[in-house]
């Protein structure tokens, strides 16, 4: 990132925000999928949260 900030700064000023893009959109798919596990739990009281293997 450094060597293409030294080269051409635009780019670096592009790529830089669509790393941000991606982990804002990582964070978005995390709430989802809390939200998801609230619903299910609400719905059938079934705990799902921790089933998934890490």
């Amino acid at each position: 990132m450094i060597c293409l900030m030294e080269t051409d700064g635009q780019k670096a000023n592009t790529e830089l925000g669509n790393i941000m893009i991606a982990k804002n959109l990582e964070r978005i798919a995390d709430h989802a999928t809390n939200i998801a596990e609230d619903v299910v739990y609400i719905h059938t009281g079934r705990i799902i949260r921790h089933l998934r293997a890490v």
